[in-house]
């Protein structure tokens, strides 16, 4: 998806680019057009529209290597960090052993429900798990939004 997405703002940005000089003109517009376009594509290479998180019925896929199983999970809990956009970030904390836990950092997605289907695969596999609270719903059908608070 990330790499279609940047073939598609590149194609875009050539072809206008070719239109300009073969009219030979450059005017306040097309300058506003490339960079929104230089805007899309650093926000698309950063993974600004797709964070999705990766899991399964059993592992939650943190990256390559680390596999955490969703029934170790023990809280996921909102964070006091947030990035520049003010998304906040989310501390995942689960069992290594019977007296060893670890926390990971999450961003989730804000353009999609992937974060709000872990929550219900983690609560699913561990009925105890300690969350905070997290809303995903579609504004008018078709714009994104997203609530979240600490549970208590």
């Amino acid at each position: 998806m990330k790499r279609l997405a940047t073939l598609i703002v590149i194609t875009a940005n050539l072809i206008f680019g070719v239109h300009l000089v073969l009219n030979g003109t450059l005017g306040a517009e097309d300058v506003m057009f490339f960079v929104s376009s230089a805007l899309v594509l650093c926000w698309i290479r950063s993974g600004l529209l797709s964070r999705d998180l990766k899991f399964d019925e059993e592992f939650f896929h943190y990256d390559k290597d680390i596999k955490i199983p969703l029934s170790s999970i023990t809280a996921i809990k909102l964070g006091l960090s947030s990035n520049l956009q003010h998304d906040r970030y989310w501390r995942i904390q689960y069992k290594v052993s019977d007296s060893d836990e670890k926390s990971i950092t999450v961003l989730p997605s804000v353009t999609n429900d992937n974060f709000m289907k872990f929550l219900r695969a983690v609560e699913a596999r561990n009925p105890s798990v300690e969350t905070d609270m997290f809303k995903f719903e579609l504004l008018w059908g078709f714009m994104p939004k997203i609530t979240w608070r600490v549970r208590g």
